[in-house]
């Protein structure tokens, strides 16, 4: 079950295909993750591990803005990171001129 809610909150991360995600989907990802950290840290560390979020800028982030709810920080973070993804994933989208001998 604990299997199912990791992979419930890394599909609702990964929905984002959006330029600017809906205010009720940052709320709704940003309470998740509040919930997570005070209430399962290890699970929260990781949802971010398989993101792949940047622990050195998470780090630097929350040590540079010690007023802002770090659930909102984590939440950016998160959303930076899956647009990013989408960004290269399109930019290196392969063609289908591939001829079938040459795929693998």
């Amino acid at each position: 079950m604990e299997n199912a809610n990791n992979n419930q909150l890394v599909q609702l991360v990964q929905t984002i295909g959006m330029e600017k995600p809906a205010d009720a989907f940052v709320k709704q990802l940003t309470e998740a993750i509040n919930y997570l950290l005070l209430h399962d840290f290890e699970k929260l560390v990781y949802v971010l591990y398989r993101i792949d979020v940047n622990e050195k800028l998470l780090k630097q982030l929350l040590q540079e803005n010690t007023q802002t709810d770090a659930a909102d920080i984590i939440a950016n973070l998160i959303i930076k990171r899956q647009q990013e993804k989408l960004t290269s994933k399109l930019n290196f989208k392969r063609g289908d001129d591939i001829a079938e001998e040459d795929k693998w």
